[in-house]
């Protein structure tokens, strides 16, 4: 089965779930791994998700998965997982929280200054464009062209 047919088919499920115990859904994807077909829940909060936050979203899942039977049969597993430091800026919630952190963005293709990653703080975004501040001034990223966004982790 699609990977994109189980993610559908799961997605009002997963965030009603999530919803119930005051986290957000962060992403949802089905995927091979060596070990086996794996639906992966990404959850997020203010304040971070601890293993307690996992645990629950996990067990309101199980039953009602294996009702739904969203692989036709097939065996997988479900990980539920809150999202880390280092992950990807992917959604609005994620850009509003890392306004005044240090990002790196990597584009598809090289742009106009023939630039194909940048390094800056992050001053906005919308749903058009982010704008970033470097050394040599602010720059505005248009998100089509945007392959990753992460922040930059310093210890």
């Amino acid at each position: 089965m699609s990977s994109k047919v189980v993610v559908t088919a799961c997605m009002d499920l997963v965030k009603q779930a999530c919803t119930s115990i005051g986290v957000d859904l962060v992403d949802l994807e089905y995927e091979k791994r060596p070990d086996g077909y794996h639906l992966v829940v990404t959850i997020d909060r203010d304040g971070g998700v601890d293993l307690d936050a996992c645990e629950k979203v996990a067990r309101l899942l199980d039953e009602p998965l294996d009702k739904l039977d969203p692989t036709g049969g097939a065996s997988y597993h479900l990980d539920v997982m809150s999202c880390g430091l280092d992950r990807p800026l992917k959604v609005d919630r994620d850009f509003k929280r890392n306004i005044g952190s240090e990002v790196r963005v990597k584009l598809y293709a090289p742009d106009k200054n023939k630039c194909k990653e940048y390094c800056g703080v992050l001053k906005s975004y919308s749903d058009k464009d982010i704008c970033i501040s470097k050394d040599s001034g602010e720059v505005k990223i248009n998100r089509a062209d945007i392959a990753l966004v992460e922040p930059v982790i310093k210890f």
